[in-house]
């Protein structure tokens, strides 16, 4: 009998980082803000009502633009104006994308390092001209994902 070969498959990291990302865009499909990998915890049951922002929402239809920051090269993923999922591969840094949406589709970016030298990177959503959150900066990391 035959001993499993410890050797990883070439791709089994790039088709790791696919899975992630494809989970974290799943978890991110209600999301309004700009997140970093850790989600945050619910508040205590015994918390008083969140009371409305006083900062109004965009009007929509709105020009919606994500930026990808850094050097290097990277994978991008995001939800397009319609509503469905691109992926990018090896796209150089900086990158950005501008349309119009009319509010009704998630708005998301993922940008992942293709390198092992850990560039910093970052991401960024902007809807109306307006950041939906700060920009979510990876110092060292790998991955940094924007919602709005």
């Amino acid at each position: 009998m035959s001993t499993p070969s410890t050797t990883p498959h070439p791709h089994a990291r790039r088709l790791l980082r696919t899975a992630r990302s494809l989970a974290l865009l799943a978890a991110l499909a209600t999301s309004a803000s700009c997140t970093a990998e850790v989600p945050q915890a619910a508040p205590p049951a015994s918390a008083p009502p969140a009371t409305a922002s006083a900062t109004p929402g965009p009007t929509w239809p709105a020009t919606v633009v994500y930026e990808a920051t850094g050097t290097g090269l990277a994978d991008i993923e995001y939800f397009d104006a319609a509503g469905q999922f691109r992926q990018l591969s090896g796209r150089k840094l900086p990158w950005r994308l501008s349309f119009v949406s009319d509010g009704s589709t998630q708005r998301t970016v993922v940008v992942t390092q293709r390198t092992d030298d850990a560039p910093t990177m970052g991401c960024r959503v902007t809807i109306g001209g307006v950041e939906t959150g700060p920009p979510n900066i990876s110092n060292g990391g790998w991955r940094a994902t924007c919602t709005g």
